[in-house]
């Protein structure tokens, strides 16, 4: 009989089931490889310096801060008006 270490509480545990019969974790590499992927694909990248700037900008006192900030995310809300209302242009008068 084939016994394997379980990589989550360290129990030996038969190397033919599926999860560990302590703490039921997958034994099988090929799931645990495919789950590890996934997550890697969802971790948080490091904020930009632009939007490090801009929550800055946000929790400051100063009210030109503050000022600035508010007229950036008007801003931000204009163009974000345009680049839908022309998506929804495009895809109304082509069908």
């Amino acid at each position: 009989m084939k016994e394997i270490k379980c990589r989550e509480c360290g129990k030996w545990v038969d190397a033919d089931l599926e999860n560990c019969a302590n703490c039921n974790v997958s034994l099988r590499i090929e799931e645990i490889e495919r789950e590890e992927k996934r997550y890697k694909l969802f971790e948080d990248e490091a904020p930009t310096k632009f939007e490090l700037w801009l929550d800055s900008l946000k929790k400051s006192n100063n009210p030109f801060k503050l000022a600035l900030y508010g007229i950036l995310r008007f801003f931000y809300l204009v163009y974000m008006a345009i680049v839908g209302f022309v998506v929804w242009s495009v895809f109304w008068f082509s069908g």
